[in-house]
């Protein structure tokens, strides 16, 4: 079953966040299906912290956006505009907090 997991990711420990989207992303590697990770970053400013979260989320997402908005509706809203445009909206959609960390013997589907 091809798959996107929503990453919401909000003033996150940039340890946990690693954790977080590496599992997801190695979980989601191992199936023989298609998948992709956005990554949404509210509160955004061009702070060190926000610009390290970034990185972080880049390494292991598909797409990656900011935003200021604090505005749920609005921001996914834009997620789904861009999702369609990159052709990574897949079947399953999935939303997942930044510090929920899969166990190893969980499965994200």
């Amino acid at each position: 079953m091809d798959t996107t997991v929503v990453l919401t990711i909000y003033k996150e420990d940039p340890e946990i966040l690693e954790k977080c989207i590496s599992r997801v992303n190695k979980q989601l590697s191992e199936r023989d299906a298609e998948y992709s990770i956005i990554a949404i970053i509210d509160g955004w400013d061009n702070s060190k912290e926000n610009l390290t979260l970034y990185e972080i989320a880049k390494r292991h997402s598909s797409l990656v956006l900011t935003t200021n908005a604090r505005n749920k509706r609005k921001n996914l809203r834009a997620m789904f505009i861009e999702a369609r445009k990159h052709n990574i909206l897949y079947e399953t959609t999935i939303f997942l907090d930044s510090d929920t960390i899969p166990s190893n013997d969980e499965t994200i589907t």
